[in-house]
């Protein structure tokens, strides 16, 4: 629904809808701008390191899973967009951020007095965004204005973390050492599709205010599966991860 719903305004946004319809806008032309965002990262999505035991709660994908966290973090953005008469425009961005999140550990497996856990230590999501925007101008007084666009995008995706595996002995889990402890450093890099849609409202001839929402695809995955021998049985059900990322942001035109 999400995907046919930004499909949709990208299509109504990027066509003309008739250059006899209106005065002309004084923001028609091609357009470079600098924006600076404040962002909200939720549920990032990393490389699944462990697979579940029989009896344990399946967290995520077969391959991915998203960390029940957010954090705060600063996002740039380069780009260009060309405004035609109608008001409707078409341009391409490039977006980056960077977000740190806290330690998260999992349960995966179970044996004896012992379970095993898999935690997630430092783990770092370093995005550059490539992004095709929609947008239409529907209103606007001088050089005052509010617009809405779309995104539709691919997202070079660099994750970096330290995994630690362990056995903690059951009933007394906080105060239990950590035995056979492994330690690794992890890096991975993916390449990912993202969607969504934002406001733009023109304050002057070079400032303007952004407001965006936009979704980070992963892993589609069978949302029943029971482990079999080391096989995955999943059935009809399906479900895809996300990881929604929310921006305001000042931009500047040149």
């Amino acid at each position: 629904m999400r995907k046919a719903l930004v499909v949709l305004i990208f299509l109504l946004t990027s066509f003309s809808l008739g250059e006899e319809a209106y005065a002309l806008s004084k923001h028609v032309g091609r357009h470079y701008y600098l924006t600076l965002f404040a962002s909200n990262h939720k549920y990032p999505i990393f490389s699944k390191e462990f697979v579940e035991g029989r009896g344990i709660d399946t967290v995520g994908g077969l391959r991915e899973l998203w960390l029940d966290d957010y954090k705060r973090t600063v996002g740039l953005r380069f780009g260009f967009d060309n405004i035609r008469v109608n008001r409707s425009g078409f341009g391409v961005s490039l977006t980056y951020w960077r977000t740190e999140f806290g330690n998260e550990p999992f349960l995966y497996d179970s044996e004896l007095l012992m379970r095993q856990v898999a935690e997630y230590r430092h783990p770092t999501h370093s995005m550059l965004s490539f992004d095709a925007n929609g947008s239409y101008i529907i209103w606007e007084q001088g050089w005052q204005g509010f617009a809405m666009y779309s995104i539709a995008g691919l997202v070079l995706d660099w994750e970096k973390y330290y995994i630690d595996k362990y056995e903690i002995r059951i009933g007394d889990i906080e105060n239990s050492e950590k035995g056979n402890l492994v330690t690794r450093k992890e890096t991975n890099v993916d390449i990912r599709f993202t969607f969504g849609f934002g406001t733009r409202i023109y304050l002057s001839k070079r400032l303007s205010l952004w407001l965006e929402k936009r979704w980070i695809k992963g892993e589609k995955f069978g949302v029943d599966r029971s482990v079999e021998q080391g096989s995955f049985y999943n059935d009809d059900q399906q479900k895809t991860l996300y990881s929604p990322i929310n921006s305001l942001g000042m931009a500047f035109a040149f």
